[in-house]
C-alpha cells in the first residue's frame, strides 16, 4: 500500500535504521499491519580506468583501474604536457579536489587538496603547462558554473569567469596558446566559442554554430572541441547531428556523418588530428568509439550506463575512461 500517516511513522523508524548502515531509501512502502517495510537501496559511483591505445587509436589493450582509490569518485580528468602524469579529479560529497599521479607510481601530489561548495565537471592543462583550468558546478545549483585556474604545482583555485550551464572549455597544446569555451546564447539557438586566457580572461570570438532546437543543455554539455594544434574546431549541433570540422584558418568545412553516432555525449580529438574519440549512447548503455575523418568507426569500450567518457593522452599511447556504475536492490525489513 502507499504511505499514510500511520505507516509514515514506521517508515521514519526504518529510515533512521537504514541510514545508520549507509542505505539510501527510495519510494518505501509499508504493509497494512505495519510489520514490514519494502524499499529500494541504490548506490552509484564513477570509476576511472587506464588503457593502452594501439593501431592508430583503433584498438585498446591492457585496461586497468586508475586510480585505485575505493572511497569515492576518482578519474583521470586531464594529462600533464609531458605525458608522464595524469591529473586526477575526485568528488567527495560537497568537496572536489585534484592531484597529480605518475602513470608508473602510486605517489599523489596534491594540486587542490579539498575545495568545498562544488563538484568538479572538467579540467584542462593550459598550453604552457603552468595552470590547471577547472570547471566547477556549485552544489547550491543555479544557471552558471565557475571557470577557475590553479597552478599545476598546487594552490588555491581562483575565479577566471562564470559560464552558463552546459558550457565546456578545452585547450590546444603548445606551441598553440589557444584555450576556448563554448556557451549557449540567451535564445538557445547557437553556441558561441570565444577564446580566453587563464589569467587575462575572455578573448575574441573564434566561431559560432547553430544548435538543434531540441538540444537540452540541462542534460548534456555542448558538443565541441578544439584540435590539438589549435587550427580546427569539431562541433555538432546536437547528439544525433553530423560532426562539423571547421577551420580557423580559412579552409573549407568538413562534415562527418557516421551511422553509429546517434546519442553523442562527448567529442575529443585524437592527438594526431586525424580522428576523434566519441562517447555515444546506445540502447543498453554507451560506447567509446574512434571515428576517423571519413566517418569510419571502431568501438573501443562498452559501458552499462550512458555516463561513460574517454580521453587520450597527448602522445596517443593511452586512453582514460570514466564509467558510472549504479547498483539497485529491493529490500524488505521486519521485526524492527
Amino acid at each position: 500500500m502507499r504511505l499514510d500517516l500511520r505507516s509514515g511513522e514506521i517508515i521514519e523508524r526504518a529510515r533512521k535504521l537504514t541510514n545508520w548502515v549507509g542505505v539510501w531509501m527510495n519510494e518505501p512502502s509499508a504493509t497494512a499491519d505495519g510489520k514490514r517495510v519494502a524499499f529500494l537501496q541504490s548506490s552509484g559511483r564513477g570509476i576511472g580506468y587506464l588503457a593502452d591505445l594501439e593501431a592508430g587509436g583503433r584498438r585498446l589493450l591492457n585496461s586497468r583501474r586508475f586510480s585505485l582509490e575505493e572511497g569515492g569518485e576518482d578519474y583521470i580528468a586531464a594529462w600533464s604536457a609531458d605525458n608522464k602524469s595524469a591529473i586526477i579529479g575526485f568528488n567527495r560529497a560537497d568537496h572536489y579536489g585534484l592531484y597529480r599521479q605518475s602513470l608508473n607510481s602510486d605517489t599523489q601530489q596534491p594540486i587542490v587538496a579539498s575545495a568545498a561548495g562544488g563538484l568538479l565537471e572538467n579540467a584542462q592543462v593550459s598550453p604552457d603547462g603552468k595552470w590547471v583550468i577547472i570547471q566547477v558546478w556549485p552544489i547550491t545549483g543555479g544557471p552558471t558554473s565557475r571557470l577557475e585556474r590553479v597552478p599545476i604545482t598546487g594552490g588555491i583555485p581562483e575565479l577566471i569567469f562564470p559560464v552558463r550551464e552546459g558550457s565546456v572549455c578545452f585547450c590546444a597544446r603548445s606551441p598553440s596558446s589557444v584555450c576556448a569555451v563554448a556557451e549557449e546564447t540567451e535564445d538557445r539557438k547557437q553556441m558561441i566559442i570565444p577564446s580566453f586566457d587563464p589569467v587575462k580572461g575572455r578573448g575574441s570570438e573564434l566561431a559560432r554554430f547553430d544548435l538543434d532546437p531540441n538540444y537540452d543543455t540541462n542534460v548534456n554539455n555542448l558538443l565541441w572541441i578544439i584540435s590539438p594544434d589549435g587550427s580546427r574546431i569539431a562541433a555538432s549541433s546536437g547528439p544525433g547531428a553530423p560532426i562539423q570540422i571547421r577551420s580557423l584558418r580559412g579552409q573549407p568545412t568538413q562534415v562527418i556523418r557516421a551511422k553509429d553516432l546517434n546519442h553523442m555525449r562527448l567529442i575529443v580529438w585524437a592527438p594526431d588530428g586525424n580522428g576523434l574519440f566519441v562517447s555515444a549512447g546506445e540502447k543498453r548503455g554507451a560506447e567509446i568509439l574512434h571515428v576517423d575523418l571519413r566517418g569510419n568507426t571502431d568501438v573501443l569500450w562498452k559501458c552499462s550506463s550512458d555516463r561513460c567518457f574517454g580521453g587520450p593522452s597527448p602522445d596517443g599511447r593511452h586512453l582514460s575512461v570514466y564509467e558510472w556504475r549504479q547498483n539497485t536492490n529491493m529490500w524488505m525489513m521486519e521485526n524492527f
